[in-house]
């Protein structure tokens, strides 16, 4: 099962143009997690560990990328323009 994030970590939180460094929540088996954004990542590219957020009803996937040789997460495209992790409130 996938662990959900509930939060994350920006070097300011008010930027858009910043990059998530940590995220953290609840993990599938009822522990809880506080990671960077590079293990989250590596967890997601090696099959480790899969990662969603709670959009209302709806549970969306975090998928890593690749840009300029630094792996970043985001969500998987759904009805909202916006990247769901932006809208998580800070660790």
């Amino acid at each position: 099962m996938a662990s959900q994030i509930k939060c994350i970590t920006k070097p300011n939180a008010h930027s858009s143009h910043e990059a998530i460094t940590h995220v953290g929540g609840a993990r599938s088996n009822g522990g809880y997690f506080y990671i960077t954004r590079t293990e989250c990542a590596n967890d997601i590219r090696t099959n480790r560990e899969s990662y969603f957020v709670q959009v209302g009803n709806d549970k969306v996937d975090v998928i890593a990328y690749e840009k300029g040789g630094v792996w970043y997460i985001k969500t998987k495209p759904d009805s909202t323009l916006r990247d769901n992790l932006l809208s998580l409130p800070p660790c």
